[in-house]
């Protein structure tokens, strides 16, 4: 599969999560504290830490860095392989399971094509896939 290049084509939707019961207004207050619990790191120390590759350093983790307010969901999937693919059909052919590229994944059974190409090979879902979220990072909480 060294030799194997791939191309993704799919529709994507984003869907909002309504929450009327979050006000997150809350996150903005300056007084808010849970003693011996840390909420989050705050917007600038989690850029910080993604940048850089960091788990976080304390023996506490925070608890709430985030909330998702709506998710990407992806259909009409297709991926399409070129060059050597022969070990992916017949990694299908001979019943595999599962298989899976980046927030993608698909299980034999499910509602999927593999097709082959002149130039390699198609797998074709229909299926409904979540692949990312987005989120609001709230302050750092409790203020230091």
């Amino acid at each position: 599969m060294a030799a194997c290049n791939l191309s993704i084509s799919f529709s994507a939707l984003s869907a909002d999560i309504n929450r009327p019961w979050l006000h997150s207004e809350l996150f903005s207050d300056t007084k808010l504290e849970v003693d011996g619990f840390k909420i989050s790191p705050g917007p600038v120390r989690i850029h910080e830490m993604i940048k850089n590759g960091e788990v976080e350093e304390s023996h506490q983790p925070s608890q709430f860095p985030a909330y998702p307010t709506s998710f990407i969901i992806a259909a009409n999937t297709a991926i399409e392989f070129t060059g050597e693919t022969k070990a992916i059909e017949e990694f299908w052919r001979s019943g595999g399971e599962k298989l899976g590229y980046g927030p993608w994944s698909v299980k034999s059974g499910e509602s999927l094509a593999v097709d082959s190409t002149v130039t390699g090979c198609k797998i074709s879902f229909g299926t409904l896939q979540v692949i990312g979220w987005i989120s609001q990072i709230i302050p750092a909480l409790p203020r230091v």
